[in-house]
């Protein structure tokens, strides 16, 4: 066996017998029963399932990420790392090897915290629910039924958890120690962010069986959303994103080439499935989207899933721009000669976000639906677009410009003060000029205001972003005669 997973990945051998010594598989299941045993006798089965579910989440979205991002910092400060990017590993087995290595007391840990999960959900007792019997058949019943699912999807968080973060941690680990930290708190904020509502939205599901508008919820209108497999098929889709963008590092660092499309496959595969289910919540509901806007038109679940998917592509590019740090000199060279090539894989999605704001605007077509209608959303998403252009502007002029140390901690600071100080100011002292409240300049999320408005803080995001790209486009020209008299001597 042993020499059997030594052709298959020699990496997890090496990683297996480092981490998961019998003494501490010994150790670790010892504390894990002992522990369990200690909350079922003080506490019932139906709190050891509760902590089994906590301690799970813990592990999955915390302890794994971090232990990850550990490993191979530690690879860097031993100089280990080198060799084995010189080494004839394929990019399978070093993600499989780094993914699942260095985690076997923490995987161990985690098996035991699932089966207590399990076992609080099948036998939970009625003197610590305080149900009655006729109750506490009905709670058992529904939660027996949904466990797998639930654990299921718990299962499909910690992959997606682990493959993100040893992603993060690859193509940070030649970079500063604050950048390799910054791993595994970007792969937290990305699981909890991508994984966590589809297990809430999964067990806002009522019971079968009860008619309710779920049952006509479709998946783009043509995925029901009430069937398990679709949810199953959810989570196991979201981890095949994380394997990619995670086997895309890999290969960049073992081949030395760029691969910086998987950041687009990852966002834009979340996006389309967030955008689908608003679609299929959107169209099942047929709810009032505004007080004076009426009832859902024929065109509105296409717009509020247009709408989902912006809001997601907006969000995966404010992350990646801030997780996948761009050297001062790639920076230099994008802005000198722009391409396909060498741009940043948030810039690709600014533009997919760009496209999703077209396709909201062409699907409206500037219908407007009452005083506060669809016509003061087109405004909404066209400001949003011009605010995402403006920060990720300033990013990458920050990454550019003369600040060594923590680039984008100073970004950061920018986005704060205009987007949140700067405007939460302007309306906390309810300054205004002709009716035209001051704030509207800087906040992107103003819908019950008068057209009039909102067209102006359009023009006024989309006028500071054309001044962040004239200034990157002076920092480029500056950057061609600097080289261009540097050849020429």
């Amino acid at each position: 066996m042993t020499e059997r997973l030594a052709r298959l990945n020699p990496e997890l051998l090496r990683g297996w017998r480092a981490e998961a010594t019998p003494l501490r598989l010994a150790i670790t299941l010892l504390l894990s029963a002992g522990v369990a045993w200690c909350i079922q006798l003080a506490w019932g089965w139906s709190a050891l399932g509760r902590a089994g579910a906590v301690a799970f989440g813990i592990f999955s979205f915390v302890v794994t990420p971090i232990r990850i991002v550990g490993a191979i910092a530690e690879e860097h400060a031993r100089h280990t790392w080198q060799r084995q990017r010189m080494s004839a590993l394929s990019p399978a087995q070093m993600m499989l090897g780094k993914a699942f290595g260095a985690t076997g007391l923490t995987d161990l840990a985690a098996l035991c915290a699932l089966i207590c999960w399990g076992m609080g959900v099948y036998l939970a007792d009625s003197a610590v629910l305080g149900l009655s019997v006729e109750q506490l058949a009905e709670f058992v019943a529904h939660h027996r039924a949904a466990f797998p699912l639930d654990a299921w999807l718990m299962i499909c968080a910690n992959l997606f958890a682990r493959f993100l973060a040893l992603a993060l941690a690859i193509r940070n680990c030649d970079r500063s120690r604050t950048a390799r930290g910054r791993s595994f708190i970007v792969a937290i904020l990305l699981s909890l962010l991508l994984i966590g509502p589809l297990a809430l939205l999964q067990n806002s599901r009522p019971p079968p069986g009860i008619a309710d508008d779920w049952s006509a919820a479709l998946w783009f209108g043509f995925l029901s959303m009430q069937n398990d497999a679709f949810w199953v098929l959810s989570g196991l889709a979201f981890v095949a994103f994380a394997a990619c963008w995670c086997w895309c590092a890999a290969r960049e660092t073992l081949s030395g080439r760029l691969f910086a499309f998987e950041a687009v496959v990852v966002s834009l595969g979340a996006g389309l499935w967030w955008a689908g289910t608003a679609y299929g919540a959107g169209d099942a509901a047929q709810f009032a989207l505004f007080e004076a806007g009426g009832p859902f038109e024929a065109d509105a679940p296409g717009r509020v899933a247009t709408s989902t998917l912006l809001l997601t592509l907006a969000g995966a590019a404010y992350l990646w721009g801030v997780a996948e740090r761009v050297e001062r000199r790639s920076a230099r060279e994008f802005l000198s000669a722009p391409s396909l090539r060498n741009a940043p894989a948030w810039l690709l999605i600014v533009a997919l976000a760009a496209a999703a704001a077209v396709a909201h605007l062409v699907f409206g077509a500037f219908r407007e639906s009452g005083e506060y209608g669809f016509f003061q959303l087109n405004f909404w998403v066209v400001s949003l677009l011009g605010f995402v252009a403006r920060d990720l502007g300033i990013l990458f002029l920050v990454l550019s410009g003369r600040v060594k140390r923590w680039p984008e901690l100073a970004a950061l600071a920018s986005w704060l003060v205009l987007g949140l100080f700067l405007p939460g100011a302007l309306a906390g002292a309810e300054a205004s000029m002709g009716g035209f409240g001051l704030h509207l300049l800087f906040s992107p999320i103003a819908l019950q205001e008068p057209t009039v408005n909102l067209a102006v803080g359009a023009a006024s995001a989309w006028l500071q972003a054309a001044l962040v790209v004239m200034w990157l486009v002076r920092r480029g020209q500056l950057d061609r005669r600097s080289e261009h008299g540097i050849g020429n001597t």
